[in-house]
């Protein structure tokens, strides 16, 4: 661990390294150029004073030029260091002092001004004089990239990339509020959602998650998990402060932003199998997307079920199953509170991502997970039916047949049991002829896995459903039901399922 940490350091210090050599490289090339055409202009127009007067006075007036130009240039650069650290963080201030430009302007216009002291003493020297010129000629064309680089510098995305370049394996623990290594990155942040910056937003969010990650694959592998998850919920915490600035703006762009940033984040921390960072996620994502909720956002409800439907799936992919329990609890709750307040558009969309999630989990054979995914769907469902969301009530109940499907054929019986169970409970309102097909799909697939318990249980809900019809003088519903019962029974005599094909002809027996 040590070393790794130690890697880490030396790989942040390459970086400071690297822009120094650039600069110095960049400085020392514009001198060479300046000095090798001064030398031929000045030999060609031959146009050094000669007289010692004419020469006291050209250096003098050179040295105090350049004087009077980085005293300036110090002066407005130390005001634009101070507006900026006003506006965002008072870490612009280091991110300055580590930048080489500064440094290097200094120290050209010290060595020049002395150079043109020690010329005054020793006027005679032409040669000297000539060098003078050549110098002040180069002085004053280093304020150019001196300025550009400095502008760019100051631009708070700029700011943020140089912050979280400073982030690494040993001052990510510092929580203190004078330390806290991560507080100037959302300081920036905050100020920028502020301003409606998008821009700076994005890049502050993006970078410093992409940091967290890149950490969290430094650090050894018995110490990971614990690490990673102490680092998220610590992000996730400053995430949240930030989608509370973006409510309070009523900014749907950061709010988006934002959730795509985590979704980004748990997406990854899933697939490297970081399960308690990954719910961590999940759960800032839920607190979210409840708060949108009370205030009607549909269309940020919309993309904060779709992210934790992405982070669910890459969880069930990597068989993370107490991470997809906690997605699917997010997504139960944000469902039932879409519901509640009847958005309608946000209920459905919560009811598709938890149906495919369902599949996800049946497929990847977790157990738990799907249980309680069914369980959840049909909690939604119920307040989907409460407030009249025909849609959404319909979607759940399609999307409870398709995860009974794939239950059964990934071998999951009590997750199948529990579809079935479901759907026979729950007062949908829907068609018939609808849960029929449902009830078709579930028996055969049930049946032709040898799962004696489901396939009754499909057999008892169709017979009550042909008693019923055949009491209420439903015909048409009636011949339904026993065509479903004909159906089952066909793929459970090819199974040799005796018990479920003796319910069928005692099922046809009290309907007819």
């Amino acid at each position: 661990m040590e070393i790794e940490s130690s890697l880490s350091v030396l790989s942040d210090l390459k970086i400071d390294k690297r822009i120094w050599r650039d600069r110095l490289l960049e400085y020392f090339v514009l001198f060479v150029i300046v000095l090798i055409f001064g030398k031929l202009i000045i030999t060609w127009l031959n146009v050094v004073p000669t007289d010692l007067d004419s020469a006291k006075y050209f250096l003098s007036s050179m040295v105090q030029a350049q004087a009077a130009i980085i005293a300036l240039v110090v002066t407005l650069t130390l005001v634009a260091i101070q507006m900026a650290a006003s506006s965002y963080t008072p870490r612009v201030i280091d991110v300055m002092m580590k930048s080489p430009d500064l440094w290097f302007l200094l120290v050209i216009y010290i060595a020049s001004i002395s150079i043109g002291f020690i010329a005054l003493k020793l006027v005679a020297d032409w040669d000297l004089v000539s060098f003078v010129l050549i110098l002040g000629i180069y002085t004053f064309l280093t304020l150019f990239p001196y300025m550009i680089h400095t502008i760019k510098l100051l631009r708070p995305d700029e700011v943020v990339k140089r912050l979280v370049s400073d982030i690494n394996a040993e001052n990510i623990y510092e929580k203190e509020w004078t330390d806290d290594i991560m507080q100037p990155v959302f300081d920036v942040v905050h100020a920028s959602i502020m301003r409606y910056d998008v821009t700076t937003t994005r890049t502050g969010l993006k970078d410093l998650s992409k940091r967290l990650l890149e950490l969290f694959l430094s650090f050894d592998k018995e110490n990971r998990e614990k690490k990673a998850e102490d680092i998220t919920k610590y992000f996730c915490n400053h995430i949240e402060r930030s989608a509370l600035v973006a409510f309070r703006n009523d900014d749907e762009g950061i709010l988006i932003e934002i959730i795509e940033i985590l979704d980004n984040f748990g997406t990854h921390t899933a697939c490297n199998n970081l399960e308690l960072a990954t719910e961590q996620v999940a759960n800032a994502l839920g607190a979210v997307g409840i708060r949108t909720v009370d205030k009607g956002e549909e269309k940020v409800i919309e993309h904060v079920a779709i992210a934790l439907g992405d982070i669910g799936t890459s969880a069930a992919k990597n068989r993370l199953e107490s991470a997809t329990k906690e997605v699917v609890e997010n997504l139960g709750e944000l469902g039932h509170c879409a519901a509640d307040n009847q958005l309608e558009t946000a209920t459905e969309r919560a009811v598709k991502t938890l149906g495919k999630l369902g599949i996800d989990t049946a497929n990847n054979q977790l157990k738990e997970a799907t249980g309680i995914l069914i369980h959840t769907l049909a909690y939604v469902a119920d307040d989907a039916a409460e407030h009249e969301m025909t849609v959404a009530v319909w979607n759940a109940v399609s999307w409870l047949g398709e995860i009974g499907v794939h239950a059964a054929d990934n071998h999951l019986e009590n997750a199948t049991l529990m579809v079935v169970i479901t759907l026979d409970e729950m007062d949908t309102k829907t068609p018939f002829s609808s849960l029929s097909e449902i009830f078709i799909s579930l028996g055969t697939h049930a049946a032709d896995n040898e799962m004696e318990e489901p396939t009754e249980r499909v057999i008892e809900a169709l017979t009550d459903w042909g008693i019923y019809f055949t009491k209420e003088g439903n015909m048409e519903s009636k011949q339904q039901a026993l065509n479903a019962l004909f159906i089952v029974n066909i793929h459970a005599e090819n199974k040799g399922l005796e018990n479920a094909v003796k319910q069928v002809a005692n099922a046809l027996a009290s309907i007819h």
